[in-house]
């Protein structure tokens, strides 16, 4: 069991984590599990009072306040969505999707003549104005000199299935150089088949078909599109405010004797400030995070802004 405490010198070894609690309740938010530090600031108005000759005869103290500060290791969205105002969830969204893709040349043969496609081999239609074919099994030379074209077409294939309205799920494409040079082709447009100024895009298959001549050569091809997904989602609502929460903090010390012990302060109504930044990149991200104690009104709790309990570890 654990030991009863007679030492009221405590030594703290580790700030262990930070839990967000809805107000007065028990009902978990969020866990900080990697806090970097914590900060309990004090403050309190004391206005002097005077006597004869300005003589210091005693203070009038007031506006007792307390904030709590801490930075996280880790970025946890769901204490973001109480600086925010916001409920961190889980749902179904679109991204947005830029990729810079290689084109490879794919051989057409487009028919010049009235024929009957052999029976034992494999076409399919592509479109071209006319009847243009990509061939899946090379007919014989003898059809391929008589009846048909030979041609080329560059295709690419999109890493994920792009949505969207139907027949304009590419948003944009752009040639990209060599030099990196970024051209958009505002003038080559998603259709139903491929042309001179239009592409082709299928989502079943995540695959842009373009008409060689509207790529520039030894180009590749930046697309942009919108694809669907299951992501974590924090939307900055400009109309809703940053939350209070009930802040737990565990931490673990001893005392000179070497005993160990848990500390444990509990702030039953916090009020979340709004006010922080994210910086990304560079260094490490720290998540800080600050907010007011507030003098609870639930019964048992009404001048309680936090409480420190101890106790001893086995």
């Amino acid at each position: 069991m654990p030991h009863i405490i007679a030492e009221d010198n405590i030594l703290i070894t580790e700030l262990d984590t930070i839990t967000g609690y809805r107000p007065n309740t028990d009902i978990p938010k969020y866990v900080i599990e990697e806090p970097q530090k914590c900060s309990i600031a004090h403050d309190e108005q004391i206005t002097d009072l005077t006597g004869k000759a300005g003589v210091l005869i005693g203070t009038l103290k007031k506006g007792k306040s307390v904030k709590i500060s801490y930075s996280n290791g880790l970025l946890s969205f769901a204490a973001m969505g109480s600086q925010l105002g916001v409920k961190y969830a889980v749902q179904e969204d679109t991204l947005q999707e830029r990729e810079v893709l290689i084109p490879v040349e794919k051989v057409i043969y487009t028919a010049t003549a009235d024929t009957v496609i052999d029976a034992g081999k494999t076409y399919y239609e592509t479109g071209d104005g006319g009847v243009t074919y990509t061939v899946v099994a090379t007919p014989n030379v003898g059809n391929i000199g008589s009846y048909f074209e030979r041609g080329f077409q560059l295709a690419a294939t999109t890493s994920f299935s792009a949505t969207g309205t139907i027949g304009a799920e590419i948003a944009s494409v752009a040639a990209v150089g060599q030099n990196k040079a970024f051209v958009l082709l505002e003038n080559v447009v998603q259709g139903a088949a491929v042309a001179p100024g239009v592409f082709t895009y299928d989502p079943a298959t995540k695959e842009l078909l373009f008409d060689a001549a509207d790529i520039p050569a030894d180009s590749r091809i930046a697309v942009t599109y919108r694809r669907t997904a299951q992501v974590g989602l924090l939307e900055n609502d400009a109309t809703k405010y940053a939350a209070t929460d009930r802040w737990v903090i565990d931490a673990l010390g001893k005392d000179p004797c070497g005993k160990e012990y848990r500390v444990q302060i509990d702030a039953n109504q916090v009020d979340v400030s709004g006010t922080f930044t994210l910086d990304i990149g560079d260094s490490q991200t720290v998540q800080n995070v600050e907010g007011r104690c507030v003098k609870s009104g639930c019964a048992g709790n009404n001048d309680s802004l936090y409480k420190i309990k101890v106790i001893g570890l086995e």
